[in-house]
């Protein structure tokens, strides 16, 4: 007799749970384009989302007993979620609602990095191990040094390094003039 008790429970339960889900309306999907959102509000849920499932997820990825499979799927949901997350961002702004990254960096290099971040992968806690990862970050660092040598040449080579300058120029002018003067003397001779 116990059972037919549990079952009629269970139903209870799940057309109380029907109800509730009635009352609530149907759940809001994230829209796939944050240039749908007209609501500054709304965008606002939506960042505060994908901040919720991005920390959800790095906490996640710390843990030492995932396969590693998992840890690159994670790696790549992460990644995916930020850049969506900078899209909403964007939105946000257009919509007239605070500057995340203006109020998280008071440098505007620094927030062009951040923007300019949205195309870069990152790797997040325990996928920095993996062996793959770890030659790649090598190679990268490597990579932004030389980078960094070159940008310094860049900044020293300036127009007098190509024999640009002003002072040269004067000079010349009078050499030219000289010979010139002197071309047209001989020529009067004739």
């Amino acid at each position: 007799m116990a059972r037919n008790e549990e079952k009629a429970n269970a139903m209870l339960n799940r057309f109380i749970e029907m109800e509730k889900r009635q009352q609530q309306g149907p759940k809001r999907r994230m829209p796939r384009n944050p240039q749908d959102c007209r609501n500054l509000k709304q965008a606002e849920k939506w960042r505060e989302v994908l901040v919720r499932k991005i920390s959800k997820k790095v906490t996640e990825i710390h843990k030492e007993t995932l396969s590693e499979f998992r840890i690159r799927s994670l790696n790549d949901e992460i990644n995916y979620l930020i850049r969506k997350k900078i899209d909403w961002e964007e939105r946000i702004m257009e919509l007239g609602g605070t500057n995340y990254l203006e109020v998280l960096f008071k440098d505007s290099n620094e927030r062009k990095k951040i923007i300019q971040e949205k195309k870069v992968y990152k790797y997040f806690g325990t996928s920095r191990k993996l062996e793959g990862t770890k030659m790649f970050l090598e190679n990268e660092k490597i990579t932004s040094k030389i980078s960094n040598v070159n940008t310094n040449l860049r900044e020293r080579v300036n127009y007098q390094y190509y024999g640009f300058s002003s002072e040269q120029d004067q000079e010349l002018e009078k050499e030219e003039n000289i010979v010139e003067n002197i071309d047209l003397l001989r020529n009067l001779e004739k």
